[in-house]
């Protein structure tokens, strides 16, 4: 169970970068769709930076979609969570997609990027890791759980921790 969404992240021709991508992803869900027209060849590739796993398979998976509606999909892999956001400020690419809400918030406060959520697109499990136990229920009082010091993920996992019944929240 997670609690937050992954979004397209927006800078630049935000509007047609947004229905373009919006309409694949209806497309994946047989949803009707119509085309969008373009004002130049340019126009017609939209640059998208997304961590392998799940972003970038997903997108691979609306290529040919975002294809069909006569636009080219560039997919920039990231290895981190830092360079897509900055490859996006930078324009360096159109859309990014690896991050929850607030996550990018906190991105947007502490570096003043000029960019934007747009569209949820998938929701990311909770998972815990453990080399030492193997279910939840072997967790005991007092056993240690490491989460991520960026506040917005360890918010994340604090939540999703309580969801867990593992801790209560004020």
């Amino acid at each position: 169970m997670s609690l937050y969404s992954s979004f397209f992240v927006l800078r630049g021709r935000i509007h047609e970068i947004k229905k373009i991508l919006s309409l694949a992803l209806s497309a994946l869900l047989c949803v009707s769709v119509v085309g969008c027209s373009s004002q130049s060849k340019d126009d017609k590739v939209i640059k998208v930076g997304a961590t392998l796993v799940p972003g970038g398979e997903l997108l691979e998976e609306l290529k040919p979609m975002i294809e069909e509606k006569g636009y080219d999909l560039e997919i920039v892999t990231f290895e981190d969570y830092i360079l897509p956001n900055e490859a996006l400020h930078n324009g360096e690419i159109d859309v990014n997609l690896f991050q929850h809400k607030p996550y990018l918030d906190e991105a947007v406060k502490n570096k003043g990027y000029e960019i934007m959520a747009g569209s949820k697109l998938y929701v990311c499990p909770g998972v815990l890791y453990s080399k030492k136990i193997d279910s939840i229920e072997e967790l005991k009082k007092g056993d240690k759980i490491a989460i991520s010091d960026n506040a917005a993920s360890a918010s994340k996992s604090l939540r999703y921790l309580e969801s867990l019944g593992l801790i209560t929240l004020e």
